[in-house]
């Protein structure tokens, strides 16, 4: 384990650091090397959306952790409809585990798109998903859903001057907060990430309290899922090759402090990496995690390359 510095950066606004400062701060920043194993393999499935044909749900996209069962979504080249995985005994020794599924419904047997499904978290014994979807119409942000996949809510997420905005990943935060990432008003920076604190309201809305932003360093620029425990947020992340591929894994540990500082913007402490380039076995893109009772590190991932790896979860150590 390296020595931990912290290099947790608080300002009021994004422009007071130049590019060199924050090009300093990334390389200061410990990295640690990790070791992965997989634990469970998560299978391609076929699901029907409600009045439409079969289709292949391939795009492992969210994972959290309820009790001793892992669950975590697949979803369809389309983003047409979205399968629930239930893996039992996710924690147990490999090979233990049991892994079913089935596709998420509405209360009346309806098979209906969920969007890109790139975030998950488990609330009060359910399940809270980040859509991602476009804001046209009457498409939701944050679908409530039971663990046997049956929706038990839908929200759209609104700020303080009541104008709403696109969910890309969601954890469970402090008391009934709810940490989300949003999709920038005007389009994705190619400098830094936004996130928001944020509870659920009394009319169908997340209601945002706070907002605050981390820096986008190295190559690091494709951003997934989030993850809260111990006042840490993880932000899992990658990096692609100069093929194109995304096989280069980093998650970013950031201490968001006591007390969030509404307009702070919050540097890592630690990078955790791992990349799958180098290993021999399988190449994959790490989307989603959770950690468990032991305060090992469990990922869903992407496998890049069928022909050496197929779609699975994961249990990631230091090395």
């Amino acid at each position: 384990m390296p020595i931990r510095k912290t290099f947790l950066v608080v300002l009021l606004f994004v422009g007071c650091m130049g590019i060199s400062s924050v090009a300093q701060a990334a390389a200061d920043i410990p990295v640690t090397s990790m070791s992965h194993v997989k634990v469970v393999t998560v299978p391609n499935v076929s699901a029907t959306p409600n009045g439409g044909s079969s289709v292949n749900c391939s795009n492992l996209g969210a994972l959290c952790e309820l009790g001793t069962v892992a669950y975590c979504v697949k979803v369809d080249s389309t983003d047409s409809v979205a399968v629930l995985y239930k893996v039992k005994n996710i924690e147990g020794t490999i090979g233990a585990q049991s892994i079913t599924s089935t596709p998420i419904k509405t209360a009346s047997g309806s098979v209906v798109s969920l969007g890109h499904a790139n975030g998950m978290a488990s609330y009060q014994g359910s399940l809270y998903i980040a859509s991602g979807k476009a804001l046209v119409g009457e498409n939701s942000q944050i679908f409530k859903v039971s663990t046997v996949g049956v929706i038990e809510g839908k929200y759209k997420v609104r700020d303080s001057n009541g104008q709403e905005r696109r969910v890309l990943a969601i954890s469970s935060f402090r008391n009934d907060q709810f940490l989300l990432r949003l999709d920038p008003v005007g389009g994705v920076s190619s400098t830094y990430r936004e996130y928001a604190a944020a509870s659920i309201g009394s009319d169908g809305y997340f209601e945002i309290q706070k907002y605050f932003t981390v820096p986008v360093v190295d190559a690091y620029e494709l951003t997934q899922d989030i993850y809260y425990s111990g006042g840490r947020m993880y932000l899992v992340s990658n990096a692609k090759s100069e093929q194109g591929y995304t096989v280069y894994n980093r998650i970013q540990v950031i201490n968001l402090s006591a007390v969030l500082i509404d307009g702070g913007v919050y540097y890592p402490e630690e990078y955790l990496q791992d990349n799958s380039i180098g290993e021999t076995t399988e190449k994959y893109e790490l989307e989603s995690m959770f950690i468990g009772s032991t305060g090992k590190i469990y990922a869903c991932a992407n496998a890049v390359f069928s022909s050496v790896g197929s779609d699975g979860v994961y249990c990631l150590e230091r090395r």
